[in-house]
């Protein structure tokens, strides 16, 4: 293969993209995992329980948007 080919550039562009993607993969792993983690918790649960508790049963949209600005 010579060094000056398309696909021996494509490689090459491929292997030091991938590395850079999995690095940001990782990240937003995380972020996920310690999302979950902080909403399981008993504190914060019962806050998003007190705070689903504000809307009007009958009225389903005010949920939505109670919850869309809780933390």
């Amino acid at each position: 293969m010579a060094f000056g080919t398309r696909a021996y550039k494509s490689v090459l562009a491929w292997g030091q993209g991938f590395w850079s993607l999995l690095e940001f993969a990782m990240q937003m792993c995380l972020i996920m995992m310690t999302g979950y983690i902080l909403a399981c918790s008993p504190p914060v649960r019962k806050l998003m329980d007190g705070v689903s508790g504000l809307s009007n049963p009958e009225k389903p949209y005010q949920a939505i948007v109670v919850m869309s600005f809780s933390p």
